[in-house]
């Protein structure tokens, strides 16, 4: 079977395999751009907590404690290695830890502590290649100001 489109006198003929081909292209193309990318979530640990929990918005942490921090991977497919960066906000982002992790199946979880750091708004930033994969951010409060 064959169609024919027309339009301001131009005619087209397409046949039901051009159709059915382009509709497939259209299918993979949209695939791909919706199951790319690692995706998970971020759990913060007081050394009180038996757990991670997950946490809604800007946790805010006492300078003194430590707590750790997870971030938990979905759906591992293989191996990937995974930049993992501490960002503090000065008046730009200003790096100040640095790492690179590796997960594969069975062992997709990314692990770090957050202790030592001064006052002020973090981000903790998790990355492969180019790409942003997650990003939680976090304030550092002093917990013994003096108050009159």
């Amino acid at each position: 079977m064959t169609r024919s489109l027309s339009s301001t006198g131009t005619s087209i003929k397409l046949n039901n395999h051009a159709i059915l081909a382009g509709l497939l292209a259209v299918f993979a193309l949209a695939t791909l751009s919706t199951c790319g990318g690692l995706k998970g979530q971020f759990g913060f640990k007081k050394m009180v907590d038996e757990g991670y929990r997950k946490v809604s918005g800007v946790p805010e942490l006492k300078r003194n404690e430590t707590v750790e921090w997870a971030f938990a991977f979905e759906n591992i497919d293989g191996p990937h290695s995974i930049g993992l960066f501490v960002m503090k906000k000065e008046l730009v982002w200003v790096e100040v830890f640095k790492d690179a992790r590796n997960i594969v199946p069975g062992r997709s979880v990314v692990y770090g502590t957050i202790e030592n750091y001064d006052e002020g708004r973090y981000k903790i930033i998790l990355t492969e290649k180019e790409s942003t994969i997650a990003e939680q951010e976090f304030i550092v409060y002093d917990s013994e100001e003096i108050t009159e």
